[in-house]
């Protein structure tokens, strides 16, 4: 999908185009030139409520317009342009049209309305089909332009690698554990440009003395990996991310309950979430030195798994006994944590990880949750 800019609409052909407007809930918009398609759009019963989304054909100037309502703008913020243009562009993907221009609400700095547009646009119009049999495919929009000034385009194409990715961490996440495996992640995080990529493997884990990510990875077919991934475009110290990387989790000889159990998967998402910060850091050319680490490893019941009532010895000597073994995430992170400290003296970590599920319980799917000192 490509993203351009420019400070008018074009002229040209209007098959495959729409227009999408954002409104506020009343007649004072910040586009002057809007006011009249306002009003007709209230004829039509749009209020410019959040969230509201009208696809019509008022007006003279394009044949199609989506129209998103972004609410009272007393109560305005950059999450309200979020989810309203991640609505739009749904509505958009829907029907035919593979070209939207879009005009920005004004309210905020234009390059941050701009950066948020091309992000929300990359990671709303995103599709996993890798696995999808058949010839059907979803009408994918091609082409987006922002109408601004020339000013935001450094903007536009941050907002677009950021999207980008995102996108390229939900593809590893969204992968099946059969094919999402360890070695495919060193894969990915070895194709990142101007990152630094080195492996611990299994056979290193014992001699190393990480014992939390040996034990896990005793019954694994798939060879386990610490993934270190180093960016450097700074003289400061670094920062470090870790993020849990368990390509599948059935919960080991703790076994989970089979209902649910396929999306098990998505316990490497702490993993994905550092390959795609690490990427957007490297295209971004940042200046910070990031420092990611992914324990990667499957947690399976066999003969040689370890088992309840294990002591397990860390990297940093630390012990931990094992009462459950699917709770084998701070097991691996354990020692990812302590070996990062260790070598990499960094100056903050953030580790990131689908630890357990009494946090969707607590705080559902739409708040993460986050501790800190």
């Amino acid at each position: 999908m490509k993203i351009d800019i420019g400070n008018r609409r074009d002229e040209g052909t209007l098959a495959g185009k729409i227009l999408l407007v954002p409104f506020f809930e009343d007649e004072k918009q910040i586009n002057e030139s809007y006011v009249d398609l306002f009003k007709n759009l209230q004829g039509i019963g749009f209020k410019g409520k959040k969230n509201e989304i009208r696809v019509t054909s008022i007006g003279n100037s394009w044949e199609t317009i989506c129209a998103i309502g972004l609410g009272k703008r007393e109560k305005y913020n950059i999450d309200v342009l979020r989810t309203s243009l991640s609505s739009g562009f749904r509505e958009i993907q829907r029907s035919s049209f593979t070209q939207v221009d879009i005009e920005m609400p004004g309210v905020d700095d234009m390059e941050k309305e701009a950066m948020e547009i091309a992000y929300i646009a990359e990671i709303t119009l995103y599709e996993f089909s890798k696995y999808k049999s058949g010839n059907e495919k979803k009408n994918l929009v091609e082409k987006i332009k922002v109408l601004g000034e020339k000013s935001i385009e450094k903007s536009v194409e941050n907002g677009q690698i950021l999207g980008k990715a995102t996108n390229y961490a939900r593809d590893f996440a969204n992968m099946p554990s059969s094919d999402g495996t360890p070695s495919f992640y060193e894969s990915m995080a070895r194709s990142l440009k101007n990152v630094k990529v080195s492996v611990i493997e299994k056979e290193k884990f014992k001699e190393l003395g990480m014992g939390g990510l040996e034990g896990v990875s005793r019954a694994a077919k798939e060879p386990a990996k610490l993934v270190i991934m180093e960016y450097n475009n700074s003289t400061d110290r670094p920062f470090a991310m870790i993020g849990k990387g368990i390509t599948f989790d059935s919960g080991g000889i703790s076994i989970k309950p089979s209902s649910g159990m396929q999306d098990m998967k998505f316990d490497k998402c702490g993993a994905s979430a550092v390959l795609g910060a690490m990427k957007a850091l490297s295209e971004m050319e940042a200046k910070v030195n990031v420092i990611g680490l992914a324990p990667l490893t499957e947690n399976l019941p066999g003969g040689n798994a370890y088992k309840p009532g294990d002591i397990l010895t860390h990297y940093n000597g630390k012990t931990s006994e094992v009462i459950t073994t699917d709770a084998e995430g701070r097991l691996v992170m354990a020692d990812a944590l302590s070996y990062a400290v260790d070598k990499f003296k960094p100056k903050a970590i953030l580790d990131i990880s689908t630890l357990t599920g009494a946090c969707v319980t607590a705080l559902g799917n739409n708040i993460a949750g986050l501790m800190g000192n």
